[in-house]
This record gives structure tokens, sequence and C-alpha cells, in this order.
């Protein structure tokens, strides 16, 4: 009984509070997008992270410029193909900057 009591207690402590995790997390009220192209997927899922790091960092400070640490993140790759076969990835990244 004292387990689940502890357990009952915990899960209310999260909802009302929040997780750990953002505990002391401060995040901008609006998005923040970047794109990027590659002809490789991986590489351009890459580099749009890093794009959108720098472009905050740059904006804001380089507290901000960490992708892990944001909010409401949205990530979106689009294959095209041009008419000689080659294929380029688009993707765009967008989110709110936060901070610890």
């Amino acid at each position: 009984m004292k387990r689940v009591l502890s357990s009952a207690l915990l899960a209310l402590c999260v909802s009302v509070f929040g997780s750990q995790a953002d505990a002391g997390r401060t995040c901008k009220s609006s998005y923040f997008s970047a794109t990027n192209n590659n002809a490789i997927k991986t590489l351009a899922i890459e580099h749009v992270k890093q794009s959108w790091s720098f472009g905050v960092a740059g904006k804001y400070s380089p507290l901000w410029g960490n992708w892990s640490n944001a909010s409401s993140r949205s990530l979106k790759c689009i294959k095209r193909t041009f008419i000689l076969g080659n294929n380029t990835y688009t993707c765009e990244a967008k989110a709110k900057p936060c901070h610890y």
C-alpha cells in the first residue's frame, strides 16, 4: 500500500510540476527555422540541425543554440529528383530555442 501511494504521489508531482528535464528551462515564444540541401539525406538532416543551432546562437547567444534543448521541434525533408536523375534532399528544422 505504501508503494502504491508513493507512485501515485510521484505521478501527481510530475503532472503538476513537470518532469525534472524541464525544470529550469527557459524557452523563446517564437519559432526559429533553418533549411539545408544535400544529396545524402543523413547529411542534410545533420547539417540543417547545425544550421539551426548556428542561426539561433547568432541571433540570441550560444546558450540558446542547442537543438536538443529546443521545444516543439520539427524536422521535415523533401526528396527532389532532377531531370538528369540527381537527387537532392531539402530539410527544414523548426523549433523554439530553449536553454537551462
